[in-house]
């Protein structure tokens, strides 16, 4: 393939802040702030997404990547959704980074302050949330079971490739999957995925949340922006992408227990409360969060079959 006709980078990359807002972290023995439980549709948009187990099956002889399954039902672990949602909040926030691969070990030490946290007594506001070593954090999602929607179990991708150079965050772009056509012997991946359209149901469950955590929460989720996040592999190739909606709110009514048990009672609150708590933007470096917008929007264009 010649220089000129490899198509455009897939990805794009988010800055990392040059110094990362630290405190305690917050206990959650008692609940006085928000502590609840919401409801959301996960909504395919992309041709398809991949969520693998990890293992791999064949179909009239040919070999494919499961997707992940439990009790033999298709559906996303809720730890890659919680993943998924962290990586976003961490690129929007003035938060360290809690993964990095050996290629991005040498960028991130040119600022050894990004590096995750290491202090329960000093911890960024995406690891006080999400949680770090020795400290489990206050948000959990639940596996999200396939609703509705259909499987198709042989979908070929090109081979994936990492970036040979790291210049931040590494997030990317929503367009158009394109069906690899096999290229000088080489043979592409194939996928089991779920097609565009189909819908997953997960739960957030949190526990002492202060308004502005729970909205850099439903930010990097991209509830009611016009943006998307992805979730699960395979997204160089624009595999995916997600519209995450809410559908049912759910919250401890502290005047009757302030102690979490079986018997808590809850109360509904409308869904207009979600745009109430999103207003506090206190968390949310807008620098950042302007850039990841403007590059997670839905695009016209396609995503590489191949090299790029």
């Amino acid at each position: 393939m010649k220089r000129s006709s490899v198509p455009s980078k897939p990805y794009f990359f988010i800055d990392l802040p040059g110094r990362v807002n630290r405190s305690k972290g917050d206990g959650y023995k008692t609940f006085t702030i928000s502590t609840g439980l919401i409801d959301f549709d996960i909504k395919v948009i992309s041709e398809y997404i991949h969520v693998g187990s990890g293992s791999y099956e064949s179909a009239n002889n040919d070999w494919y990547y499961t997707f992940f399954r439990s009790k033999n039902q298709i559906m996303i672990p809720g730890s890659s959704i919680k993943g998924a949602v962290r990586a976003v909040a961490e690129a929007i926030s003035s938060s360290c980074v809690s993964t990095y691969s050996i290629k991005e070990k040498d960028y991130l030490y040119k600022n050894k302050n990004r590096i995750k946290c290491s202090s329960l007594n000093n911890l960024c506001p995406v690891c006080r949330i999400f949680g770090t070593t020795g400290y489990s954090g206050k948000i959990y999602f639940t596996d999200a079971p396939l609703l509705s929607g259909q499987i198709e179990k042989n979908v070929q991708v090109g081979n994936l490739y990492s970036p040979r150079r790291i210049f931040g965050r590494k997030f990317y772009h929503n367009k158009t999957y394109i069906k690899p056509q096999t290229e000088r012997g080489i043979i592409p991946l194939a996928l089991e995925a779920v097609k565009k359209d189909s819908i997953f149901k997960t739960t957030l469950s949190f526990q002492n949340l202060k308004d502005e955590e729970l909205s850099l929460i439903l930010h990097s989720m991209g509830i009611n922006q016009d943006y998307k996040i992805k979730i699960g592999g395979a997204k160089p190739r624009c595999f995916g992408t997600v519209e995450i909606t809410p559908t049912k709110i759910r919250l401890i009514d502290f005047n009757k227990d302030r102690m979490l048990s079986s018997n808590t009672p809850f109360y509904e609150k409308d869904l207009e409360w979600i745009k109430k708590i999103m207003g506090n933007r206190n968390l949310i470096q807008e620098d950042f969060f302007n850039k990841f917008s403007m590059n997670s929007k839905i695009e016209t264009g396609e995503c590489p079959a191949w090299n790029y």
